[in-house]
């Protein structure tokens, strides 16, 4: 009795020491592996990231009772008429959310890319959004530097951009979700919010690039190890801001071959150099159309998706498995992203294209899935 409870014991504290290495495996990957990683460019690093990142705190807006005429309410600055009626029932809600772990347990699980979509509430507190609030941008930026303090050898690339600001619009006389970009004021509290939340973690953009070496921000004695890119020429000059940067290579649409053959034009234009010294992704997530037909055929079909989970859930293990399968050692990668990344094994995928070995046992990269099936099944209409 005495021997089995030992032996139980034994195992059981084998299986908790291995479940807490594995955690931290993922979240110090970078630093773990610098003999193999120091030497690579930023831009040459295979980086998985996290698509509309904040919407991990978008919450069900049934029974919210939002209005329909210019005050933002839950409904974000980037919303138009049609998605703000949406915004009543839990139908937006589930097509607006992208991600469900917390920024931290992003970071914790080894995402070192965030998509951050900026918007200012009638508050005037910075949020991010996709249609409708996610978490405070002030929350993930916290969450960044508690993980940095943390682990100083990881590097972390918040990636701003589509910034949207309802008194900005109304300024310009567009209505809400017509036009991007801040107040002037808007940008300077943006910047500053940014800038004393991450203090000295911020690299700067006048002494590194895309193709500095990962080891080089390794030998900064402060332990700069976060890039701040903006997206767009309206922020204001400042080296910590780098801005313009990454390339924009979003592919639309959700027809699998589309996708397929955009993705293969941004790897093409990869390889033949049109993007040196910048950051650039491909993505495996998909967009739904703008008028509805995707989300409306969910709710007709078994086939067809009923929210972005399960959206995700079909496109995710086909494109990470284009990437891994036919697309690397081919062609150059760079960012990674990803909806709901948690169920894709993404990181996973990442670090085995670093040249990191990785167990892919019980992956579901590289399976098949209705995705394929979306124009010919005899159930789309059933």
């Amino acid at each position: 009795m005495i021997k089995n409870r030992i032996l139980n014991f034994l195992m059981l504290t084998i299986i908790a020491v291995g479940c807490v290495w594995g955690a931290r495996a993922q979240a110090t990957w970078m630093g773990d592996n610098a003999a193999l990683l120091g030497k690579k460019q930023l831009n040459e690093l295979v980086i998985p990231g996290t698509h509309d990142t904040g919407t991990f705190g978008i919450i069900a807006t049934k029974s919210k009772g939002i209005g329909l005429g210019d005050s933002d309410g839950l409904s974000s600055p980037d919303n138009k008429k049609v998605k703000r009626f949406l915004s009543f029932g839990s139908v937006f809600t589930d097509w607006a959310k992208t991600q469900e772990k917390t920024s931290l347990e992003m970071l914790d699980d080894g995402v070192r890319y965030f998509d951050l979509r900026v918007c200012v509430d009638n508050k005037g507190v910075f949020m991010t959004c996709h249609g409708l609030y996610g978490a405070p941008l002030e929350t993930i930026l916290d969450d960044v530097k508690k993980f940095t303090d943390a682990h100083p050898r990881e590097v972390v690339l918040l990636g701003f951009n589509h910034f949207w600001d309802r008194q900005y619009q109304t300024e310009m006389g567009k209505k809400q979700g017509e036009l991007e970009g801040l107040t002037k004021a808007n940008w300077t509290a943006l910047v500053a919010l940014v800038k004393t939340k991450l203090g000295d973690k911020l690299v700067s953009g006048k002494t590194f690039g895309p193709a500095s070496r990962l080891g080089e921000l390794w030998q900064l004695k402060q332990n700069n190890q976060v890039i701040a890119l903006f997206d767009t020429d309206d922020a204001p000059d400042d080296e910590f801001l780098w801005k313009r940067r990454e390339e924009n290579t979003w592919v639309g649409g959700w027809d699998p071959d589309v996708f397929k053959s955009g993705t293969l034009k941004v790897l093409e234009n990869a390889k033949s150099g049109r993007y040196a010294g910048k950051f650039f992704a491909v993505r495996s997530s998909v967009t739904p159309d703008d008028n509805g037909q995707l989300i409306g055929m969910g709710f007709l079909s078994k086939v067809y998706p009923k929210s972005n989970s399960e959206l995700a859930d079909q496109t995710n293990p086909v494109a990470l498995g284009w990437i891994r399968n036919e697309w690397a050692g081919k062609y150059p990668l760079n960012l990674i992203w990803c909806d709901f990344y948690n169920r894709a094994d993404l990181v996973k995928l990442a670090k085995s294209l670093n040249g990191i070995k990785v167990d892919f046992t019980g992956t579901k990269i590289g399976t098949d899935t209705n995705w394929t099936k979306w124009k010919t099944s005899k159930d789309a209409k059933k």
